[in-house]
Parts: structure tokens; sequence; C-alpha cells
């Protein structure tokens, strides 16, 4: 038969339950916010190589991720879209 918890341990689970809820919770709302902005990464990456072989020129520099904790954003500096 198991022992019953003595008080101290008793009194320990429930913070140390809602401490482990809220980590899980913030884990997965940073890899959410991660999936978000690769996902527009290479959503755009995919969308310049369209047009690059469309015969248009595209060309951006480094992606800034941003937005983070309320938003997902991405920057692409000094785009650049021309016909060929």
């Amino acid at each position: 038969m198991p022992r019953p918890l003595d008080r101290r341990a008793s009194g320990l689970l429930l913070p140390a339950t809602v401490l482990a809820v809220l980590l899980l919770g913030l884990l997965g709302h940073v890899w959410l916010w991660h999936a978000t902005v690769r996902g527009i990464e290479e959503g755009m990456a995919r969308w310049a190589a369209e047009r690059q072989a469309a015969g248009w020129i595209v060309s951006y520099g480094r992606p800034e991720r941003g937005g983070w904790p309320f938003s997902a954003s991405v920057r692409f500096p000094s785009l650049l879209i021309a016909s060929a």
C-alpha cells in the first residue's frame, strides 16, 4: 500500500505542476513563433525563386525576424524587384 504524501510534499506539488504547465506553454509559444517566421522566410524564398524563373530580378538582404512575443514578423531589407 503506497504511503500518503506528507504535508510539505503535497504543498509543493501544485506549484510545481503550475510551473511545469507555464514552462510548457512558453516553450510551445516560442516553437510556434519560430515555425511561423521560418514559414514566412521560406515562402518569400519560394516566391523569389518563382519570380526569378519567370525572368524577374528579385533580391533582398538577410531577413530580420521580429515581433516576439505578440506577433511574428520578418523584414526583408534592401528588397529589389525589377523586370529583366
